[in-house]
């Protein structure tokens, strides 16, 4: 007999994450929903399964699809804390902190992240141009 099953289906895995849910939010709504207690890596190996990973909840800060050895990059983390307070989430102090840092070096050097697919580390920081003012990465 096959295990129970604590992680909803991929369609209601899909719709959460239409709604913006976050993996957070999503291990919260099964504790609430189920009673269930999900660790946050279960949850990213379901999404990952279902196949929704390439959902790109930041389109104006991060290009999408980027490569698997590129994913754990420092600016792509700052791009992914920068869309979440953008959108109101709460950063922890420490992950605030660091975003802060990192938007006042990028301010001070007058420069932006830009992604390269094809390179080895993926990510490079650039010197912003004019219609790049006011921004923290390139999706050129």
């Amino acid at each position: 007999m096959a295990p129970p099953r604590f992680v909803p289906s991929d369609q209601i895995l899909e719709k959460w994450l239409d709604e913006g849910l976050t993996h957070k939010q999503i291990q919260a709504r099964i504790k609430e929903q189920d009673g269930y207690e999900v660790a946050l890596g279960t949850i990213s190996a379901a999404i990952s399964r279902a196949g929704l990973t390439s959902m790109n909840r930041f389109k104006d800060l991060i290009p999408s699809p980027v490569r698997e050895d590129h994913q754990g990059a420092y600016p792509l983390v700052m791009l992914r804390l920068l869309g979440r307070r953008q959108q109101g989430e709460e950063l922890t102090q420490d992950q605030a902190d660091r975003l802060d840092s990192w938007t006042a070096r990028l301010d001070r050097e007058d420069a932006c992240v830009a992604y390269r697919h094809d390179s080895a580390d993926g990510w490079v920081y650039v010197k912003r141009r004019k219609q790049d003012q006011g921004k923290y990465s390139r999706l050129d």
